[in-house]
């Protein structure tokens, strides 16, 4: 058979999009377990989520600490026994914390299960988190550190989240030099004694599942109540975010790195699967009006992209962009011009039907297969919301006109609510 590469496939416009039906089942202790079965290779995902992010901690820099900290040793196996078994297996383990959970997980051949999740065990509830782990940790901080606060776009981007959420706030927050102080073995140890529990846990499995993979996890997580009472996350913390032009001047920059935008809603907000649409539009993906503007017309920029990030306590609107200095305040000029446009003018629907298409296709290859369908539905365990929303966003994304675009844009992505930060030497 021959492809005519000169022809343009069919748009498919009916594309039907479902969610890998799942189970969940209750551990004895109650630890809920959401799987999802599918695939022909004989491969499996566990992974174990704590209530641990850095929301919960009394002290910066501590929850990822705690987690990145996890296999550093237990009370059986030292840092080097952990790693190399997990190698021996041909078996990936990792364990992180964003800002509001933590996870631990492991990817291995089915038949390995048996020998790894006793390690696995021992790494979630037996870490002894020694001193010269530590030690080391704070060392690669530090450099980090060091390094980053060299960078352009990271320093626009840490001050674009202290001013959007405010210096106190988890979500303002980035790690500085001083904070590593807080990383001791006692503050870790506490945090772990607190956050590492049965109460606080829930565990995502996807893949081939083998039939004894219930057992398994029932034998090394589920016999007792491990660890202390659930903790439930307040939002005890006010929101102080700033709007208007901030520069940190960086002498002898060639480059400048921009951020603009304001405080939203997340997932959970009725509004939010429209304004990913118009989102995708203005800025979302590689053919959006940003890009094509200040890349491909204008030449600005390699790249410039605006998103609507979602997490479990707020949400917000953000373009970012890296520009030579000499046209800096061309691209940011022509950046709100485009604000103004989406807010004004009415999408052709070639336009809206192109988005649509690409939008439904990024769903499509969200939930393609047990190990990503289970990733995205994590995302909407993790706010209590279900397969519903993934249906009525689909249904949002097919049926949405370009009035509402237009109202959308206008209710929500007025320039004078925008907060811009631009890191950088002065224009020349």
């Amino acid at each position: 058979m021959s492809l005519d590469r000169t022809q343009q496939p069919d748009i498919q416009d009916n594309i039907n999009i479902t969610l890998l039906s799942h189970k969940t089942i209750h551990l004895d202790n109650g630890i809920p377990v959401i799987a999802f079965d599918s695939g022909n290779e004989e491969v499996t995902k566990i992974a174990l989520y704590f209530q641990a992010g850095s929301w919960m901690q009394e002290k910066y820099a501590v929850a990822p600490a705690a987690a990145n900290l996890l296999n550093a040793g237990t009370k059986k196996y030292s840092s080097r026994q952990i790693a190399e078994t997990i190698d021996y297996y041909g078996a990936f383990s990792g364990n992180s914390a964003t800002k509001d959970i933590a996870d631990v997980s492991l990817f291995s051949l089915n038949k390995h299960l048996s020998k790894l999740l006793p390690i696995i065990e021992d790494i979630i509830k037996n870490p002894i988190y020694p001193d010269d782990e530590i030690e080391i940790y704070r060392d690669k901080r530090k450099q980090l550190i060091n390094l980053k606060s060299n960078e352009v776009n990271y320093m626009a981007q840490t001050r674009f989240h202290k001013k959007l959420f405010g210096d106190n706030h988890p979500y303002g927050v980035y790690l500085k030099e001083k904070h590593l102080e807080n990383i001791q073995q006692s503050s870790l140890q506490e945090f772990h004694k607190k956050h590492y529990t049965s109460n606080n846990c829930y565990i995502s499995v996807s893949g081939k599942i083998p039939e004894d993979l219930f057992s398994l996890l029932n034998k090394h997580f589920g016999q007792n109540d491990w660890g202390g009472k659930k903790i439930i996350a307040t939002n005890n913390y006010p929101i102080i975010s700033e709007k208007g032009h901030h520069h940190i001047l960086m002498p002898g920059k060639v480059q400048s790195s921009y951020n603009i935008g304001k405080i939203l809603f997340n997932r959970t907000h009725h509004d939010y699967p429209a304004m990913r649409v118009v989102n995708s539009i203005f800025g979302g993906y590689f053919g959006s009006r940003l890009m094509k503007n200040i890349r491909q017309e204008k030449g600005y920029t390699y790249g410039i992209q605006s998103d609507m990030v979602s997490m479990k306590n707020s949400g917000y609107f953000i373009i970012t962009a890296d520009t030579g200095i000499d046209v800096t305040d061309k691209a940011i000029k022509e950046t709100y011009k485009e604000l103004e446009k989406i807010r004004h003018e009415l999408v052709s629907c070639d336009e809206l039907n192109l988005v649509k298409n690409q939008l439904l296709g990024t769903f499509l290859r969200m939930v393609d297969g047990s190990f990503a369908a289970s990733e995205f539905f994590n995302t909407l365990y993790q706010l209590n919301l279900d397969e519903k929303y993934f249906y009525n966003f689909i249904n949002t994304i097919k049926t949405i006109t370009p009035q509402q675009i237009r109202d959308l844009a206008q209710k929500y992505l007025d320039p004078d609510t925008m907060l811009e930060v631009v890191a950088g030497d002065k224009q020349k």
